[in-house]
Order: C-alpha cells, then structure tokens, then sequence
C-alpha cells in the first residue's frame, strides 16, 4: 500500500447514518482542516461514491495531503483556508501538525504562513456546487469562523461535523453550547456526539474535554410521530 494513510478505522457516523436514515447517500463531502488526509481516508472508503474536497492550507501540510491521498480517485485538494470573509491570512505552519491554526491578527509567531481565505458560500460558487452533503469543520478553535461562512447556504448542508469544547477548562476549542445555539437558529438538530476525549481538569477531576458533534438539518428528520 503507498505511503498515504496507515490504516482504516471504520465510521461511527457511517454506520449510524446508514441504520437511521439508511436512503441518505452523501454526493459532495467537504472536509476543512483536512491536515495530512486521515478525515478524507476515512470517508472515501466509508462513502466511496462521494465526491470529496480536502481544503488544508499550510504548505507543508497541503505537500503531504496531497502525496497522500493521490491514488485515492474521489479527492480533491485545496491549499486555501474557509472562514467568515475572503481575503489573506496568518497562519501557525509548524510543519504537518494537527495544531496548525488561524492566529490572531496581533500575534507573532516565527512559524507562520500567509495564506488565502474563502468564504464556504464562496467556494461552493467557485467550485458550481449546490448541495453540500457533508461538512467537516477541524480548525482548532477557528471553526465558528468556518460556519459563518456558510450561513447563506447552510440550508443546502445536509450534516455538520464541528471540534466542540465540552467545559470551561477547554479554551482551545469553541463551547458546545456556542455551536448548540448558532444550529438551532439555523433550523438544525443534534444528531449525535462522536470522538469525546477526557482530560483530568486542574490535574483533579475527570472532565470530557472535547468532541465532534454532529449536526442534522432540521427537515431531514421524519419527525411525524415523535412524542
């Protein structure tokens, strides 16, 4: 096997997916924040006939998904960033690190990288895409910036995946809560909560520190029914 990914972890959210709503089958998959292809691996063999869009813009980084995920047919890769407006910014490049993020416009930092931004609605135009079957949003603490991007299309997003603080010790990561309300307004419903990961809080208490909420647009939910 070429040097890609090293192995294929079957998805929760595939095999939940196909027993709950087993007619849904996805057709463009973003997946933003794509580091290294371990999101878009896992996803082309879990919806094979999908077509799947990596965007990942650290140099680095962009290098290797690319290398990676060459031989796998239904992936395309983009060296841009997504975010709530277009134009430039700065980026932590420290190599292919899962860390590498949007900084703050005040920050210095010596590993960084200039890098272009699009909004979601802008690149689903650019590249003539109308319905978005699933996005994927890893942007370490960036990805409400990610979502606002998509507000004025997010009524053609069928499931959303973001990175959800789950406590208040957790300053990395935006609050469950923050995601929580912003779904709701936009007529979206909690589907399920995947990849929780624990951390002992103050080094004392047990705490779940964060995970990958999945969200399902409201109206494709039989709810008729339901008490």
């Amino acid at each position: 096997m070429p040097d890609r990914i090293e192995s294929y972890k079957p998805l929760l959210f595939e095999k939940d997916v196909r027993r709950i709503i087993p007619w849904w089958e996805p057709n463009v998959i973003f997946d933003v924040g794509a580091n290294i292809g371990q999101t878009a691996f896992e996803l082309s063999h879990a919806f094979p006939k999908a077509k799947i869009h990596s965007f990942e813009p650290v140099p680095k980084t962009y290098d290797e998904l690319s290398k990676r995920t060459a031989e796998l047919p239904g992936i395309s890769v983009h060296q841009y960033a997504l975010g709530d407006q277009s134009g430039t910014v700065s980026m932590l490049a420290n190599g292919t690190s899962k860390r590498n993020k949007v900084l703050p416009d005040t920050s210095d930092c010596r590993h960084s990288a200039e890098v272009y931004a699009y909004t979601g609605f802008e690149i689903m135009k650019i590249l003539s895409i109308e319905k978005l079957s699933f996005l994927k949003i890893d942007a370490e603490g960036y990805d409400m910036k990610v979502l606002l991007g998509f507000r004025k299309c997010l009524k053609d997003v069928d499931f959303v995946q973001v990175e959800a603080a789950m406590n208040d010790y957790n300053t990395t990561h935006i609050q469950f809560r923050v995601f929580d309300e912003f779904f709701r307004k936009n007529d979206f419903l909690l589907f399920k909560i995947y990849d929780q990961v624990f951390e002992f809080a103050n080094g004392r208490q047990p705490a779940l520190r964060r995970a990958n909420p999945v969200f399902i647009r409201k109206d494709l939910c039989n709810l008729e029914g339901v008490s």
